[in-house]
């Protein structure tokens, strides 16, 4: 994991060993995956934005982890010290909260049980899967 680059974990309770290695990955400029390192307003440069804070619902079950609205709209607001956050540009089909896919530790998704399209989030960006064409967020055709 590039320095200063936001991740997020998840795993059982243990202890766990840190290894170091040398070299590596680039840092993705595009990711909409962010990082405070103390508690600051979600911001990601120029342009306006959703913002979604790393949480659990309101009724705090653990199987709920994801991305939620922490303000109306999804507006800016003080993320805590060592918190994820996502940052969704203007104009990008946004729903209040975006769920980790239990099925996928590497991604998180929209989960929704109808045929609409389905917004999930990989390596940091936002996709749009409908009737099996995965989609940008500036609507391009990825896959």
């Amino acid at each position: 994991v590039p320095a200063d680059f936001p991740l997020v974990l998840a795993a059982a309770a243990g202890t766990y060993d840190l290894e170091f290695t040398e070299g590596g990955t680039p840092v993705d400029l595009a990711s909409q995956l962010h990082g405070t390192d103390a508690a600051a307003t979600t911001y990601a440069g120029e342009g306006t934005y959703k913002y979604y804070g790393l949480s659990l619902n309101a009724e705090n079950n653990v199987k709920s982890v994801g991305f939620y609205w922490m303000a109306e709209n999804g507006a800016a607001f003080t993320n805590g010290a060592h918190k994820a956050y996502l940052a969704v540009p203007e104009g990008t089909p946004a729903p209040e909260r975006i769920l980790f896919n239990e099925h996928n530790a590497t991604s998180i998704e929209d989960i929704k049980a109808n045929d609409e399209a389905q917004k999930f989030i990989e390596n940091g960006k936002l996709f749009i899967r409908k009737a099996g064409v995965v989609y940008d967020a500036t609507g391009r055709v990825v896959r």
